[in-house]
C-alpha cells in the first residue's frame, strides 16, 4: 500500500528524518555511513520517499553540508536546526512544526537494519486508525520509527533536550497501535555496532 492523498479523502502522510546528530560516541558522523556504498541518510530518506505522499524533511545540523549533499538527487525539504547540540527533541519539534501532513512517519538514520517492508507494515497500521499514533515496538519498548497525527504535534512541539518521540510514545502506550520490528532494535552507537550493522 502506497499511502498517496487521493481524492476520496485519505489523510496525507509526510515525513521527518532526523539528521541532525554529531555523532560523537560513534566517532564519525553516523548519517554519512555507509551500507553497500550508500550513506544510511539516503536510504532512510528512499524509504520515506516510496511511502509519503507529502513532504519529507529532513532535519541537519552538524556536518550539516556534508550530509545534505549526501542526498543528491533525493526531492526531499531541508531544514537545519542550529541547536541541534541540546538534542533529538529540538529537532523533532523543528520538522514538526514545518510540516502540513495529516501525519508523519519519524525515523532516524542509524537504524541500518530496517526494511521498506517494516515501514509498509507500520504505515499500514497507521491507516486502520488513522487518529492514533502507530510505533515500533521492539527490545521493550515503542519507539521509531513511528507515525505520529497531526493531533499531537503541539504536544511533541514542545520537546527540548534529549527528550523525543520515545517519551511521548512511553507516557500514551494505551493509544499508540503497536508494531512489533526486531530490526528496529539494531542501531549504530558506537564503534562496535558497526560490525553488526
Amino acid at each position: 500500500m502506497n499511502c498517496s492523498a487521493n481524492p476520496s479523502g485519505h489523510a496525507s502522510l509526510g515525513g521527518i528524518l532526523l539528521a541532525a546528530g554529531g555523532g560523537l560516541r560513534l566517532g564519525q558522523p553516523k548519517q554519512l555511513l555507509e551500507i553497500d556504498g550508500e550513506p544510511l541518510i539516503r536510504r532512510a530518506a528512499a524509504n520515506m520517499l516510496r511511502l509519503c505522499s507529502s513532504a519529507v524533511i529532513v532535519v541537519t545540523g552538524a556536518h550539516a553540508e556534508r550530509v545534505e549533499e549526501s542526498l543528491g538527487e533525493w526531492t526531499v525539504t531541508v531544514i537545519r536546526n542550529p541547536d541541534w547540540p541540546r538534542g533529538l527533541g529540538g529537532s523533532l519539534a523543528t520538522g514538526l512544526g514545518a510540516s502540513t501532513a495529516d501525519a508523519v512517519l519519524v525515523m532516524v538514520c542509524d537504524q541500518a537494519q530496517l526494511e521498506l517492508s517494516d515501514l509498509q507494515r507500520l504505515v499500514d497500521a497507521w491507516a486502520s486508525t488513522r487518529n492514533q499514533p502507530a510505533a515500533a515496538s521492539y527490545a521493550g519498548v515503542l519507539g521509531v520509527p513511528a507515525i505520529i497525527p497531526r493531533k499531537w504535534f503541539g504536544a511533541l512541539g514542545t520537546l527540548n533536550g534529549d527528550s523525543g518521540a520515545r517519551d511521548f510514545l512511553r507516557n500514551h502506550q494505551n493509544i499508540v497501535n503497536s508494531v512489533p520490528m526486531p530490526n528496529a532494535a539494531a542501531d549504530i552507537d558506537k564503534p562496535a555496532d558497526l560490525e553488526s550493522a
